[in-house]
């Protein structure tokens, strides 16, 4: 049997998250109708990344697949710390 796609999606990001390095930072956008943003800011993979598995596995689909409020939150999450925080993105 198969697994669904939203069950399916979310055992790839597991899979993704272990395989971050020490060095590494990330943080997770789920969305699913509305977008969900897990940490404040990228947060170092370990051991955050145990975190990021439980957020995950506490999502549920609610039907909609709409990603575009989840980029766009992604894209001024990411604009509003280069300006806030004065980050260098390379």
């Amino acid at each position: 049997m198969e697994a669904s796609p939203p069950d399916q999606s979310q055992g790839e990001m597991a899979l993704a998250l272990d395989g971050l390095y020490s060095r590494d930072t990330f943080n997770v956008i789920t969305f699913s109708g509305e977008y969900h943003i897990l940490f404040f800011e990228p947060v170092p993979a370990t051991p955050e990344t145990a975190q990021g598995k439980k957020f995950l596995a506490s999502r549920k689909s609610e039907g909609g697949t709409e990603m575009m409020k989840a980029i766009r939150a992604a894209l001024e999450f990411r604009q509003m710390h280069r300006t806030i925080f004065r980050i260098t993105v390379s």
